[in-house]
């Protein structure tokens, strides 16, 4: 489950609501309501909200941190501890499997000796949301221009 990203959309046309109905003869929180229902011989209707689940499993370690940008909302970002940092867009198909090409920022070989770096947090600047800090397991945050960058599939380095 550390290894995913979930989305839950609950919004526009994103759920299901299943009209479903209590007897009269239920207790309800709102008793007064229940006591009219009961009154005119009907029942109190109680909507049953489902979301809409999307998994994403893109990562080999850790998620440690998802972020969301007002201005862009068809896009989030996942940071793991796996060094990469993927860019999700909910317009675009096919971004749930491990080698989906949304690969944003790889650093995977960034550390000395081409060492793994975790990545432990992200932020995106909501003032300028082209502007992205990267937090680390070492004593860096990075700073990236996504205007710089675009995603790719990750590869092994060397191969």
């Amino acid at each position: 489950m550390d290894y995913t990203v979930q989305m839950h959309e609950l919004e526009g046309g994103a759920f299901q609501i299943s009209p479903k109905y209590r007897s009269s003869s239920s207790s309800s929180s709102n008793g007064v309501a229940a006591a009219a229902a009961r009154r005119q011989g009907q029942q109190q209707r109680v909507h049953h909200i489902v979301p809409w689940t999307t998994v994403y499993q893109c990562h080999k370690s850790r998620v440690k941190e998802v972020e969301v940008c007002q201005s862009e909302p068809t896009m989030f970002w996942s940071a793991g501890e796996d060094g990469i940092i993927r860019q999700y867009d909910l317009r675009v198909p096919d971004q749930k499997a491990y080698g989906s090409p949304n690969v944003l920022i790889n650093l995977t070989a960034a550390g000395p000796h081409q060492q793994l770096v975790e990545c432990k947090g992200v932020d995106v600047n909501h003032l300028q949301p082209h502007l992205m800090a990267v937090a680390c397991g070492d004593p860096y945050v990075r700073v990236f221009d996504r205007r710089k960058l675009a995603t790719s599939k990750y590869h092994l380095h060397g191969i």
